[in-house]
């Protein structure tokens, strides 16, 4: 009988029956089972009937609803650790999700710009209708002021590239004012959102009159030297004139916008770094920059300096005055790398044949040009991509040898094998037939 009772007892784990007295007690925990002189006992402890149990689990699959709530609880949860999850530690590794952190950093900069809502930009670019172009971790739009001026409204990604590009042109930009360089207007950061707002350039960028495919888009030669040496006036203004050095870190034709006028100013500060000024050079960690106009110490890992820029800017005089890419592989093997093939043609003496051919078939004979006029600018670009940084001129006296107020030296020819090298040492970018850049 009471056997029976442990059966039907969920709580009984076991029973035991006394010969001697005929008595049988169960038993909820086996350590509460009480000592006895009777050693005539008979004991049965209660176990799972495992056939039971794998009826039931067959039971259980055999039900489509069953595994269906399984397999969609899976899926849910890989999603949660492969997907949320990690966006989530993004957003906290970029800051988004400490507001007062960014406040923080804002409040802490001597000069900030003025601060719209995200709305207020929604309403300036009509819901970012009309979109400029993209690159450096966002795309630009176009936008009106209440007052009609005319802006250029970047959104920046919800990376931490885009919030520490955020970070940096606020810091740096926010406080300049010159005339060679792109003005920030105002920005926005309110929750995940991070905008910058820049004055509006008419022309757009460089890269899109110097290797565009359209014949109306050709630049005289003036206008080239002229955009040169508004460009070299920029890069002196943060080397030497601001009130710490500003290493830019990204000079490059897409950099260099032209507004109605042509007038050229610098702009993209989202790479840039602040050097003391009587810090002679800053090692950084990880490479920063574009492929093709990076000067060698980045790859020698000597420290970065002022002049990293001046190499950067003696590339793209190449390719203003060449018309063509640093790096083009549709150009014969000689001819792929520009400063390999500028030092061939300078050794050779046979410069003009570097030359645009839309200058020289537009206005004959070189494009209102004369060789020498071709000679000083190939002389200032060697002289700005020499391999000893300390070689190099400063923007300053770049910016005099272009406007022709100081002499132009006779440059080391650089060795061709030691240009050759760096070929092989880039990574090579090459533009799609979309104008966007890919690495081969």
């Amino acid at each position: 009988m009471q056997i029976s009772r442990c059966l039907a007892d969920c709580s009984c784990v076991a029973a035991f029956y006394y010969q001697s007295s005929g008595s049988c007690f169960h038993y909820e925990e086996l350590l509460s089972m009480r000592t006895s002189s009777d050693q005539t006992q008979l004991g049965f402890l209660k176990v799972e009937d495992d056939s039971r149990i794998s009826k039931h689990r067959k039971r259980f699959w055999k039900q489509a609803g069953n595994v269906a709530g399984v397999t969609l609880g899976a899926a849910l949860f890989v999603a949660l650790v492969c997907i949320i999850f990690p966006r989530l530690k993004k957003r906290k590794e970029v800051g988004f999700t400490k507001p007062e952190e960014e406040d923080g950093f804002l409040k802490a900069l001597p000069v900030l710009p003025p601060r719209f809502s995200f709305n207020e930009l929604k309403a300036i670019t009509s819901d970012f209708s009309e979109k400029l172009g993209s690159g450096g971790f966002g795309s630009v739009y176009a936008g009106t002021l209440g007052d009609g001026t005319l802006v250029a409204v970047k959104q920046l990604e919800d990376t931490s590239q885009g919030y520490g590009e955020f970070r940096t042109e606020i810091a740096t930009v926010g406080s300049l004012s010159h005339v060679n360089l792109v003005r920030l207007r105002g920005f926005c950061a309110e929750e995940s959102h991070h905008l910058l707002v820049y004055e509006y350039m008419a022309n757009r960028s460089l890269d899109g009159w110097l290797f565009s495919i359209d014949a109306t888009r050709v630049l005289s030669w003036a206008t080239r030297l002229k955009i040169a040496v508004d460009t070299a006036r920029g890069l002196t203004f943060l080397h030497e004139e601001s009130r710490e050095c500003i290493v830019h870190l990204d000079v490059k034709p897409e950099n260099i916008l032209l507004d109605e006028e042509f007038k050229a100013k610098l702009s993209d500060f989202g790479l840039s770094k602040l050097m003391d000024r009587a810090q002679q050079s800053r090692v950084l960690t990880g490479m920063r920059g574009t492929p093709g106009y990076l000067a060698p110490e980045w790859l020698m890992e000597t420290g970065i300096t002022s002049k990293s820029d001046i190499y950067s800017f003696g590339i793209v005089l190449l390719e203003m005055l060449s018309g063509r890419r640093c790096v083009d592989l549709t150009a014969p093997a000689d001819d792929c790398y520009l400063p390999a093939a500028t030092i061939r043609r300078f050794q050779e003496g046979k410069l003009m044949e570097i030359v645009d051919p839309r200058l020289v078939e537009e206005y004959g004979g070189g494009g209102g040009m004369v060789e020498g006029e071709v000679m000083k600018v190939v002389a200032v670009a060697l002289w700005c991509i020499q391999e000893e940084p300390g070689m190099r001129p400063r923007a300053s006296a770049v910016s005099r040898m272009l406007e022709g107020h100081m002499k132009v030296e006779q440059p080391p020819l650089l060795s061709l094998q030691s240009v050759l090298a760096r070929q092989r040492n880039i990574w090579i970018t090459v533009p799609d037939e979309n104008g966007e850049q890919q690495t081969s």
